[in-house]
């Protein structure tokens, strides 16, 4: 793995590990996924946001197996500050995509820090944004 630091992990039930982070001093976030109780890791996502940069917070697995990716991204879109963002893979073997990609008010930070799955398989993400005066706001978003 590229310069970084890790940021959240997570385990599904058939025992395989995740891990979230970023790369190269925050420009992308980095997914890596372990088959064999971290022994070795493959990356699975390496995100960069377009025309920004992004940071990886937390990796959830929901019940059927989807995993998401949560945190913070800026770029086209963005605004002069970052938004909130979601990525999911399908069974965690399907393509990445953005499932949610969220901004309180614009041109304020809002952030993903972290998400759980139910047993119902859903997925909630827990984050924060900044109002017009700068403060903070707790943010529950179920996906």
């Amino acid at each position: 793995m590229r310069t970084g630091s890790l940021t959240g992990w997570s385990a599904e039930a058939s025992g395989n590990l995740y891990v979230v982070g970023y790369a190269d001093w925050w420009p992308h976030w980095i997914t890596r996924k372990s088959t064999n109780g971290g022994n070795s890791w493959t990356t699975v996502h390496d995100f960069l946001p377009k025309l920004g940069w992004g940071i990886a917070n937390a990796v959830g697995v929901d019940s059927n197996g989807n995993v998401s990716v949560v945190g913070r991204a800026t770029g086209k879109g963005f605004g002069l500050s970052w938004n909130w963002c979601v990525r999911r893979s399908t069974g965690g073997t399907g393509a990445w995509q953005t499932v949610d990609a969220f901004q309180y008010l614009t041109n304020t930070a809002s952030e993903a820090l972290g998400v759980v799955g139910d047993a119902s398989g859903h997925v909630f993400v827990a984050g924060y944004g900044q109002d017009a005066s700068r403060q903070y706001h707790w943010l529950l978003r179920k996906n």
